[in-house]
């Protein structure tokens, strides 16, 4: 081999170094507009649509999908399109909805869910065809949600932050009561698991951080922790699949940031669009042929999630939109109609839903709890200040 001189040794060990230290793709993350995102959501919303055979021009909500109304699967479809706003028979998945909810769920996220759905389709949830459904499943439950597992505390503080609800004086499991449940279960790595000393979950911790986001100067330390170990998760190499990627993101646009580390939004919406198909919906895993109707709707509202971040609306989670609400609850316009908030326009898409008359007596939560409801209920206002304010 021939020798080479000082300077041209020099020379050639700086481009090596060079090419070691600066990647072939190293190239900024793409960004997305909210117009681009919309679209995607809208071909997602057409698969579905398709996938539960609602005829052409039809809602969505008049297809087979109205028929599940109250299961995890449908009610998180239902949850996604409402957040974009899309204009949708939302009267009639109520209306099956609230036949579902007058039974007493069986998991603990299932009544959660339930408080996120009403508000979602333009109901009220301490007043859903008088089925007091937010104290029966948040504030004055008969069991601790943490006995299903710490997901129950995580959508428990979820339900209970989506309004500035008050607590009813028979409050069991206040906010604070389960903001304690929820950090005290944190691992050292900063992750969360489904039980405790349990390994930590990715997914799991994308929704703890979700459920923490509107204390999070209160809680930076547990967050900034959490934040760490996804960091960590992405940092590995393993592919992670549509659904946690979409979990990364909602939390992410909960807590209004864009970049954490080497958490960067843009890349993590690039790696969740990979997942979409050419008919709309979006895969499990890049080595997937065909859509999952599951990672389909939580792109959906990951979506949904990154639009409000981008047009600066309240989180995918917080009902309390822009608009003020014309008698202490969301979701009932002046004319007493329930709407959905249009998110690409910033407006009210009204339902054909009228608000009901008041009820002279309410359906009890369960046995033990009749006093709980009455006094919630007969209350002239469910809304206060809220204590701890989400801050963009």
């Amino acid at each position: 081999m021939p020798k080479l001189h000082p300077p041209l040794a020099l020379l050639t060990s700086a481009v090596l170094l060079l090419s070691c230290a600066v990647p072939a793709n190293a190239e900024e993350p793409r960004s997305y507009s909210p117009g681009e995102l919309y679209t995607y959501a809208e071909k997602a919303v057409s698969y579905e649509r398709e996938l539960f055979g609602a005829a052409q021009g039809e809602s969505i909500f008049r297809s087979s999908l109205t028929q599940q109304a109250g299961t995890d699967y449908a009610d998180w479809i239902a949850v996604g399109i409402s957040r974009l706003g899309l204009s949708e028979d939302y009267d009639r998945y109520y209306s099956a909805w609230v036949r579902a909810a007058e039974e007493p769920p069986k998991k603990a996220t299932d009544g959660e869910r339930a408080v996120l759905v009403c508000l979602a389709v333009g109901g009220d949830p301490t007043d859903a065809e008088g089925w007091d459904i937010l104290s029966r499943e948040v504030f004055c439950r008969q069991s601790d949600p943490a006995e299903q597992g710490l997901n129950g505390t995580i959508w428990a503080l979820i339900a209970a932050d989506s309004l500035d609800w008050a607590e009813p004086p028979e409050t069991v499991y206040s906010r604070d009561y389960l903001l304690s449940q929820l950090t005290s279960a944190q691992n050292p790595d900063g992750g969360f698991s489904l039980s405790p000393g349990g390994q930590s979950e990715p997914d799991l911790t994308a929704m703890a951080l979700q459920a923490l986001s509107p204390y999070q100067k209160e809680q930076s330390q547990s967050v900034s922790q959490a934040l760490g170990f996804l960091e960590q998760c992405c940092a590995d190499g393993g592919e992670l699949s549509c659904e946690t990627t979409a979990q990364i993101i909602i939390a992410l646009c909960c807590l209004g940031i864009r970049e954490s580390g080497q958490l960067d939004i843009r890349e993590l919406t690039e790696q969740l669009i990979s997942y979409s198909c050419p008919d709309g919906g979006f895969k499990h895993l890049l080595t997937d042929r065909s859509p999952d109707p599951s990672a389909t709707a939580q792109a959906v509202l990951a979506i949904a999630a990154l639009i409000r971040l981008e047009k600066n609306l309240p989180p995918v989670y917080y009902f309390g939109e822009d608009l003020p609400p014309a008698d202490g609850i969301h979701g009932r316009n002046t004319s007493g109609q329930g709407y959905i908030f249009d998110i690409m326009n910033e407006t009210e898409v009204a339902v054909s839903r009228e608000k009901a008359a008041p009820k002279k007596q309410h359906k009890p939560l369960s046995p033990a709890l009749p006093a709980a409801a009455a006094v919630l209920i007969a209350g002239t206002s469910a809304l206060m200040i809220r204590r701890k304010h989400h801050e963009r």
